[in-house]
């Protein structure tokens, strides 16, 4: 609405910021529109904070009744280097026990038919053992890949 439209409001001002010519008749500049709408605006109440305090949620057993599974649980393992060659693979491992970190050699056939061995540091339970490890193997000019797996 603009200037020269009247507010059918029975005192005169609908207090709104309209932009109605009885609302901005007393304003005659911006800030004072400005003002009056901020006051408009501190007098609002919300009462869903109260009642939210309030409210139940039911909660049903159907997802689980349905077949969904509940949180999976996970370890860590960190791949520190993949080989060709079981002697390789070997020597890696020895390196990583004399670090004293826990390492493993798994062998995986690849889709052509080749078999590697994977060096496996680990597992880990949580991030902060994975962090730890991870950092000895830097220190030690280790690269090292994160693998995560279903328990």
């Amino acid at each position: 609405m603009g200037v020269g439209v009247f507010c059918r409001q029975p005192t005169g001002r609908c207090g709104h910021v309209c932009g109605c010519a009885d609302a901005t008749a007393g304003q005659g500049t911006a800030a004072a529109r400005r003002t009056s709408a901020n006051n408009k605006l501190s007098d609002l109440t919300f009462t869903f904070y109260n009642e939210l305090k309030n409210a139940e949620i039911a909660v049903s057993d159907e997802r689980l009744d349905a077949g969904v599974s509940p949180q999976k649980s996970y370890s860590y393992l960190l791949q520190a280097g993949s080989f060709k060659y079981v002697k390789d693979a070997e020597n890696l491992r020895v390196q990583l026990l004399l670090l004293n970190l826990d390492a493993a050699i798994e062998a995986v056939t690849l889709g052509s038919g080749e078999v590697w061995q994977r060096v496996l540091v680990g597992p880990f339970s949580d991030m902060s053992k994975v962090a730890a490890a991870r950092t000895k193997l830097a220190q030690n000019r280790i690269d090292s890949l994160l693998l995560k797996r279903e328990i």
